[in-house]
């Protein structure tokens, strides 16, 4: 992927500046007019990097991308935890625990899947429905489908806790979601809550998106598994889950999603624009 490598930032929890200081329990970031905060449970800091857009004649799974800032909260492993390769050299010490993404829409414009996004929460924000009809089953899997940027390389397969978000910096939408280019059972470690929202301004576009671990789900896949059976029974399966999900007590979700929702509460644009 062609990238262009403006700025990168590491915030340890433990730094004074942009951070806040050691034994507060919340962490806060600005860079270029946009800031959050997040915290300290949830991740030790935060990379910042800028990523000019990819060619728009790029062909790969997902792309192409558009110019975008991503901040990306991460937990530091342990120096005695790091896993080693096969040949005994150390890993990556950081854990991802998710990202925050601001877009302009003025670069969004030309890259048509993403502008695609774009333009479909603009008109829910406009004429908001009730999402409590993307939260069910259609037969070919993609009726429903919310927006999300990123553009991920799979589908989007179901929603849940849907919700309109609405704060003095930004509105959008946030909602429970999982991915796959497959058709198996979900493992618990594999959602995502993620809000997807624009500027009060209306210049940028905000896309957040955490992992989630639900439990209820399966930790891994059985040895036994009946994938036709499954198969027989996969609508059910999907309303299923969306239900459990939509009713899961907060103590179910890993991080806490009213973590995630103070993220996104916290969401400041300093400046014009992003």
């Amino acid at each position: 992927m062609k990238l262009k490598l403006l700025a990168l930032l590491i915030i340890l929890a433990l730094g004074a500046t942009p951070a806040l200081a050691q034994g507060e329990s919340a962490n806060t970031i600005t860079f270029n007019g946009f800031g959050f905060s997040w915290d300290s449970a949830l991740a030790d800091g935060v990379s910042v990097i800028q990523y000019a857009g990819e060619p728009l004649d790029y062909e790969a799974p997902g792309s192409p991308q558009p110019p975008r800032t991503e901040f990306g909260l991460f937990r530091q492993i342990p120096w005695d935890q790091v896993p080693v390769d096969e040949m005994g050299y150390p890993g990556n010490d950081r854990e991802g625990k998710g990202s925050v993404i601001v877009y302009r829409l003025a670069d969004i414009a030309p890259y048509d899947f993403s502008q695609r996004q774009v333009e479909q929460l603009q008109t829910l924000l406009a004429g908001r429905p009730d999402l409590a009809g993307y939260m069910q089953v259609d037969e070919n899997l993609t009726a429903y489908t919310l927006p999300f940027l990123p553009v991920f390389p799979a589908g989007q397969v179901i929603r849940a806790r849907a919700q309109y978000v609405d704060t003095g910096a930004a509105q959008g939408i946030s909602y429970v979601t999982i991915y796959r280019q497959d058709v198996s059972p979900f493992i618990a470690s594999e959602f995502y809550y993620t809000f997807q929202g624009i500027s009060a301004d209306g210049l940028s576009y905000v896309a957040a998106t955490f992992p989630l671990t639900i439990e209820g789900f399966l930790a891994e896949y059985p040895t036994d598994f009946d994938y036709e059976a499954f198969i027989a029974g996969l609508d059910e399966y999907f309303t299923e889950s969306i239900a459990q999900i939509n009713a899961a007590p907060a103590e179910s979700f890993t991080p806490r999603l009213e973590q995630l929702d103070a993220i996104i509460e916290s969401i400041a644009f300093l400046t014009t624009g992003a």
